[in-house]
């Protein structure tokens, strides 16, 4: 009777031991995985000095750049915040280009701000906001809200130029006034920096030929009185292409054989009626 009694406590201690360490297993295996998945987390994500350059985002019912008060404030060393408040970023370049005789500014940035680096993923993020190129970056500059399009992401010192070419492109417009054509000869745009971005090679102004109905009915070519058609050739500096048919210019710009082109140098503005004959890169 004693020998059963003792082995029967026995029995129920080891089981009462047994339950004990299988919590303890339970709660060490998963501090354990808790570790492997912090070291993970912890060296997938390395914090890092990027640069950002941004394109204005265009609204959908506004296609135009920003107007010249919202944006001819921000410099070169300005602080950025975002919509909390909170610094985020610097300003490092600015370049602005000058739309309807100035009252509006192509405006692109390249900034400077802290991200994680993933890894796994191989992208960027700031806060909970991934920096992926194409996706729209809030900021507040001086402020005044500037929203972004991420053009591309890299680390300072990283820029890569080779993708950017100059174009050799005739443009031709049609039945301008003769002022407008004249001006228009000596068309040359200059951005914020002092760099030029587009510059006329040599122009070709000759009266407008309209077509006019007779009095029998028939359509017949003549030239206007006073209106004038012209070609320009230009010569565009940072021309971005995807192959040899299909570029940007102005970085948000695009343009191809017998599309539009819009130009504007703060006081001469063409685009209405004038489409790319031809075009060619060089060097």
């Amino acid at each position: 009777m004693i020998n059963q009694s003792f082995w029967s406590r026995a029995a129920k201690q080891f089981s009462r031991w047994r339950k004990q360490l299988a919590v303890v297993d339970l709660i060490l295996l998963f501090l354990a995985t808790a570790f492997v998945f912090y070291l993970i987390f912890r060296f997938d994500r390395q914090p890092q000095v990027v640069w950002l350059d941004l394109t204005f985002a265009r609204q959908s019912s506004d296609s135009n750049p920003p107007e010249y008060w919202q944006v001819a404030d921000i410099n070169p060393g300005d602080k950025i915040y975002n919509s909390l408040g909170n610094e985020v970023a610097v300003v490092r370049e600015v370049q602005q280009i000058p739309w309807r005789g100035g009252a509006r500014l192509y405006t692109y940035l390249t900034i400077e701000m802290e991200a994680l680096y993933q890894q796994a993923r191989k992208i960027y993020t700031a806060g909970d906001t991934p920096l992926i190129v194409g996706e729209n970056l809030p900021l507040v500059i001086n402020n005044t809200a500037y929203t972004g399009v991420i053009n591309k992401v890299y680390q300072p010192g990283d820029q890569d130029q080779s993708g950017y070419q100059q174009a050799r492109v005739t443009l031709f417009c049609r039945e301008y006034e003769t002022w407008h054509a004249q001006a228009a000869a000596e068309l040359e745009i200059v951005d914020n920096q002092g760099e030029t971005v587009v510059e006329t090679v040599a122009s070709r102004i000759y009266p407008a030929s309209v077509a006019v109905e007779t009095s029998d009915g028939r359509l017949v070519n003549a030239l206007h009185p006073y209106k004038k058609d012209f070609e320009l050739d230009l010569l565009l500096h940072d021309v971005s292409c995807v192959d040899d048919r299909y570029c940007f210019y102005n970085k948000t710009q695009t343009f191809m054989v017998g599309t539009e082109l819009w130009l504007d140098s703060g006081t001469t503005f063409l685009g209405e009626n004038c489409s790319v004959k031809s075009f060619e890169l060089v060097e």
